[in-house]
């Protein structure tokens, strides 16, 4: 994997080939900026360069010799990680099978001492640089950040670390104010378009993505694609049932985990959205039911990617959405502006 491969991030691109030309690559980088947008692409080109055997100028790992291969190539068997010994993952849960205390959230300090610590004393195995990436680093645990705060301020030479975000504003202050910060942009709907030509996938699905390319390949899912459109009839279905009981049975919420929950309802968000820039001109007062719904089901999303309880969200949300409902409205009038 080059730097030519990152699509749609040409200033954070150009940011990282620059420091590697000089010969001035930081120890410490926050990639930062919404999922899915190629902040961990970025970090594999990074590693890939600053491993690789005969580097060059322009394109940073060669793409040819063993190592900056092996720096882009995950495994296949979990836990998912790269298969050069000097470009080491870092993330929640990622290595629960070897840790003794089983890590449900977060990134906890036993991962951070065997994981990193421990690794980092020794250098880099093949010579040329350790490399560090730290998935979601917004969910470092302030006893596991305690314990990595002089490594990452002071590491060996050679030694690198890369932390991706995108939560900037969760991210510890003590953890964040010893990086150098890259910023990497949603991406544009020509660029997600032309990441799901390479997929197979209907490049016309692009502005449903909101700038992720890890959101567009969801959306574009065929299984993923019935299932939020059966949700979102049953949330029309919700609105204009008789009464809250009738419209919370019909959604079928029990077992359904947050995650999925939040995509399904960004789903029907999207479409609020595209209706209430539709009715804008025609019909100011349909226009700004729906930007009130869009707006209640943004909070329950937020909500959930908190960890809120997932049917419980859903069914206050159902509750508000049907307060927001038309005087005397009819299914297909719901339909019409949801």
């Amino acid at each position: 994997m080059s730097f030519d491969a990152i699509l749609g991030q040409e200033i954070a691109v150009h940011t990282l080939r620059l420091a590697l030309r000089a010969g001035r690559v930081h120890h410490a980088y926050c990639f930062e900026g919404p999922a899915g947008v190629g902040k961990e692409r970025a970090a594999l080109a990074l590693a890939a360069a600053l491993v690789c055997q005969t580097p060059t100028a322009e394109q940073g790992a060669c793409g040819a010799c063993s190592a900056c291969r092996r720096a882009v190539t995950i495994s296949a068997e979990p836990p998912r990680i790269p298969q050069h010994p000097d470009v080491v993952f870092v993330g929640a849960a990622l290595y629960n099978a070897s840790l003794k205390k089983r890590e449900k959230q977060g990134i906890g300090v036993e991962q951070i001492r065997k994981v990193v610590l421990e690794r980092e004393r020794y250098g880099p195995h093949e010579g040329q640089a350790l490399v560090f990436v730290v998935k979601d680093a917004h969910q470092i645990s302030q006893e596991a950040a305690n314990a990595l705060l002089k490594t990452l301020e002071e590491p060996r030479p050679n030694t690198y670390f890369m932390l991706l975000t995108d939560r900037i504003g969760e991210l510890l202050p003590t953890i964040r104010s010893r990086t150098l910060t890259v910023r990497f942009r949603p991406l544009p709907d020509a660029a997600i378009a032309e990441i799901l030509r390479q997929h197979a996938r209907d490049p016309s699905l692009a502005p449903l993505a909101e700038g992720s390319a890890e959101r567009a390949l969801e959306v574009a899912d065929a299984e993923a694609t019935a299932r939020r459109e059966a949700f979102a009839d049953a949330m029309r279905s919700a609105l204009v049932a008789p009464d809250l009981a009738t419209a919370i049975a019909g959604l079928n919420l029990r077992g359904r985990e947050g995650q999925e929950l939040a995509s399904d309802l960004m789903f029907v968000a999207h479409q609020i959205a595209a209706r209430a820039r539709a009715l804008a001109k025609t019909d100011a007062d349909a226009a700004e039911r729906a930007a009130s719904r869009y707006s209640a089901i943004l909070e329950s999303v937020r909500a959930l990617e908190h960890h809120a309880a997932p049917a419980l969200t859903v069914e206050r949300l159902v509750s508000v959405l049907r307060r927001l409902a038309p005087p005397r409205a009819t299914r297909s009038a719901v339909t019409r502006t949801a």
